[in-house]
């Protein structure tokens, strides 16, 4: 079986909830962790449900306000979404098909890695579509609050976008307090070879925001070999936070960060030139939170204590504004 917790949400911060597999190809279930209580032990395996082809993936979760909780993840090859009651542990009947939506873009298989829910209520989940094929590319979805596809975004509510014509995947999606959708990823660098990281803005209604530095999409490399996007935030102040890794040259994954501003130029207050990275923290930052003025980073690091140089460790990181 493979097991992985991507995301997490406080329920009126008393409870937790994190969405995450627990995948079995055989029985083809899909299980979900919770925790009551913020203070109890984790209790596994309580949500379970089985759809007649297995789930291989639940890499996001948001919490609407009536405390539901939302995945997102792919099955078959394509886009899912799953709404259910924390409160009774049942799938939404008033969301898709009993609390399921699945939503394909073809040809290819499609991935979604993250969703975030707006302020009027929609569903915003992004990942890539035609993987596998000679042009993945950015795949973004709207839902209405029932499930079904909003029309008002993009084409019958699904965007797929691509900037270097191969090798374009999201995996993060945050809202900007103007409506504004903005997606973190991956970007095929031809020069290169390699990948750097991608950030996009839209406008509500799926179109890229040409004021986003003149083409609606950014990419930046860290020095020359492959780094990867992981999450976004958006600044109160409208800047814009993704985290990450970066290869060093000499083989060593360390954890990346950069800061653009509202034009997606690079925030030059920020580190060096609008990018931080530490030779100390090795690893990758899978997620950033913006507390105060700080930007906290969580991930993995390498344990330099075990044996065994592959073993790794969870780890937090604390930044200033300035990136120090």
């Amino acid at each position: 079986s493979v097991q992985g917790a991507f995301d997490r949400d406080l329920v009126d911060d008393v409870a937790i909830f994190i969405s995450g597999i627990h995948s079995d190809l055989e029985s083809q279930n899909f299980n979900y962790l919770l925790n009551p209580d913020i203070n109890g032990p984790l209790v596994e395996d309580i949500y379970r449900f089985t759809l007649k082809d297995s789930i291989t993936g639940a890499n996001g979760q948001q919490l609407d306000g009536n405390n539901d909780g939302i995945a997102a993840g792919d099955w078959v090859k394509d886009f899912v979404v799953v709404a259910r009651n924390p409160a009774n542990v049942e799938l939404d009947p008033t969301f898709g098909l009993g609390g399921v939506v699945i939503t394909s873009f073809r040809p290819g298989n499609d991935y979604a890695f993250d969703s975030v829910i707006q302020s009027d209520g929609k569903l915003v989940v992004v990942g890539t579509g035609g993987f596998q094929t000679d042009a993945e590319h950015i795949a973004l979805t709207r839902y209405n609050a029932d499930g079904t596809l909003d029309g008002t975004f993009g084409v019958e509510g699904k965007v797929t976008s691509t900037t270097s014509g191969r090798g374009e995947s999201a995996s993060s999606v945050a809202i900007q307090s103007d409506g504004k959708i903005v997606v973190a990823g991956n970007y095929y660098n031809s020069t290169n070879g390699r990948s750097d990281f991608l950030v996009l803005r839209y406008r509500s209604n799926g179109q890229l925001d040409l004021s986003f530095n003149n083409t609606g999409y950014v990419t930046t490399d860290f020095a020359g070999s492959d780094d990867y996007a992981r999450d976004v935030k958006v600044q109160a102040d409208g800047k814009i936070v993704v985290v990450g890794s970066r290869l060093a040259n000499d083989g060593t994954v360390l954890h990346a960060i950069a800061r653009f501003n509202m034009d997606g130029t690079l925030d030059a207050a920020f580190g060096l030139g609008g990018r931080v990275t530490t030779s100390s923290l090795d690893g990758e930052a899978y997620n950033v939170s913006l507390v105060d003025n700080s930007i906290i980073v969580s991930g993995y690091s390498y344990d330099p204590n075990s044996l065994n140089s592959f073993t790794t460790s969870f780890v937090l990181a604390k930044f200033n504004s300035d990136g120090t």
